[in-house]
Formats: C-alpha cells, structure tokens, sequence
C-alpha cells in the first residue's frame, strides 16, 4: 500500500490551522480531507473511510471528544487512527482523549516536524495492524477449512458443557444436524446413557468432570 492511498481528515474550527495542518502535510502526496466542524467530520469520515484523523477538540457545538465517541462507536470509522490536536496541554484532558481511543495527542501551536513524524508513526501502525488483522482472519478461515476436512469427529464444548462447535465427520457420525447440536448440553445429546442403555446424571459423566475438575479422563 502506498502513501497515496491513504485519506487523512483534518478537523478544526479555525481556517488557519486547518492551512497550516493542510501545508505541512499536501508534500507527503496523501488524500487530504478538510472538516470544520464535528458533524462534518463524522459525515466525511463515514463516507470516506479515513486511515488518521487530525481532530480539534475545542470546536463549538460538537467537541473533539464526542466526535471521537461518534466514530468509535461506528463499524465504518473504529478502525481509523485519531490524533487530537488541541492547546489544552494539561495531563487531564491527555488522558481523557487516549482513554476513549486516541492514539496520540499534539499540541497547538504545531511543529510540522512533529506533526509529520507522528503522522507516519501512526500510519505505519494503522497499515500493521490492519495486515495482522487480515492474516489473523485468514489463519481462522485455514484452520476452520482444516477441521472440517478432518475425518475425525470434532465437538468442541463450553465449560458448562454446552456444544460449541461440531465437524463435519461429527455431524456424521452422530447423525445430528447442526442446527440440533450447537449450543445445547453434550450430555442431553450424546451422553445421556451408558453402556447397557440406562440413564444416567450429567455428574457421573467423564466429559463433565474434565470440565469441572480439569482433569484428562479416558
């Protein structure tokens, strides 16, 4: 991926900032958005699925805080990295900002030195997390692909001996459909006699007392 492609969003209620913060980073050849307030902010971010938002905090009507709040509460726009931008340089609102998911906070009046070299920090980061996510959701798909072609029988259960997960070869084996097995109890399923076909409590069960005491039964 390269710098190109990525949309960062400014947002700030003064021009000038908005120029200075759009002058500092036009050479770096990314997508710039420009928002003036925080209702315009979360309608562009929506729309264009920003990888770093520069946020002011102090904006009228909406704050740089509850725009964050907006966004992260989004599908579409919790991914995205936010830096607040603000001249509120007390320990307070820091905290405040990262506690709701910033990632980074910079100072007003702005360095461009800093301000570039937190903005590529932060890029990198979002694009590595981003890749490890989507190798993550791979992994999942290769190791689910794997156990459904296993002929071995596979129930997964819960620690309250609900049934979690069933392969296909367990389907098969037990004659069950999935919608049958999945998220009822093991016991009241498979288990529920023994050898010579006489009910008998979940508590006498091998199964349930791995689950309960944590111990390997044959």
């Amino acid at each position: 991926i390269s710098e190109t492609d990525d949309i960062i969003l400014l947002v700030d209620d003064n021009p000038t900032n908005l120029q200075v913060l759009y002058q500092t980073l036009q050479g770096l050849k990314f997508k710039i958005l420009i928002a003036k307030n925080g209702q315009d902010a979360i309608d562009l971010a929506f729309k264009s699925d920003p990888a770093l938002i520069l946020l002011d905090i102090m904006m009228p009507g909406m704050n740089g805080f509850e725009v964050l709040n907006k966004l992260k509460e989004n599908p579409k726009t919790t991914h995205s990295a936010v830096i607040f931008l603000s001249a509120l340089d007390d320990i307070e609102h820091k905290i405040k900002g990262l506690s709701l998911g910033a990632v980074d906070y910079i100072s007003k009046p702005f360095e461009s030195s800093e301000v570039i070299a937190r903005v590529k920090t932060h890029l990198k980061i979002y694009h590595l997390e981003r890749d490890l996510k989507e190798k993550n959701h791979q992994l999942k798909l290769d190791n689910a692909n794997i156990l459904q072609s296993m002929t071995e029988g596979l129930l997964e259960l819960e620690m309250n001996g609900k049934i979690r997960y069933a392969n296909q070869a367990a389907l098969k084996i037990t004659g069950w459909k999935a919608a049958e097995l999945l998220g009822n109890d093991f016991h009241q399923c498979l288990q529920h006699t023994d050898a010579a076909g006489l009910r008998y409590p979940s508590s006498n069960s091998t199964i349930y007392r791995a689950l309960r005491e944590h111990e390997i039964t044959q």
